[in-house]
């Protein structure tokens, strides 16, 4: 399933890049909250627009997660995603509506000190999933975009909602 999901990935970003004809940069930063972790998070993302309707995204998300008792030196989440948003056309042209799919890979753990009977030990796990979601981009200006997106990640162990507001900065050339 991952070799799948991978060789899907690598051979729309082939695709893609074959399309592009007047491509922009662009590069944000936004807070996410998840649904599996129940937290905030930061959200820094780099966008390659290939054209008016395609856009690939990568993001991170590094999630605050408190740290859940006594012996708990340090709880993480964190989030790489890569995803391809289509933009739809409309009327409108400050609203730049898109629906995503992509590729998710979330690593959690938890790292304990001193624990009676257990002494110090960390706690880790990985998982690769998909995305679907959609978003919107209000576009302030030429170079400015702040925008909202909610994303369902589904893996084979647990599936979770997230809802990112950030701001973007298209580079122009």
């Amino acid at each position: 399933m991952k070799s799948l999901k991978i060789g899907v990935l690598f051979s729309t970003i082939i695709f893609l890049t074959s399309l592009s004809t007047t491509a922009q940069v662009n590069a944000g930063l936004g807070i996410d909250h998840a649904s599996a972790v129940d937290e905030a998070g930061l959200d820094l993302r780099v966008g390659y627009q290939f054209n008016e309707h395609l856009n690939l995204v990568g993001d991170f998300s590094l999630f605050f997660v408190d740290d859940g008792g006594r012996y708990v030196k340090n709880r993480y989440w964190i989030e790489f995603n890569i995803n391809l948003h289509y933009f739809f056309a409309v009327s409108d042209t400050k609203f730049s509506p898109y629906a995503l799919f992509g590729l998710n890979t979330t690593f959690w753990g938890v790292k304990f000190e001193n624990q009676p009977g257990m002494g110090d030990y960390e706690d880790t796990d990985s998982e690769v999933g998909l995305n679907l979601g959609s978003g919107l981009d209000y576009n302030l200006d030429k170079n400015f975009k702040p925008f909202f997106e909610v994303k369902y990640l589904m893996t084979d162990d647990f599936n979770q909602g997230n809802i990112t507001f950030g701001i973007k900065y298209v580079f122009s050339h």
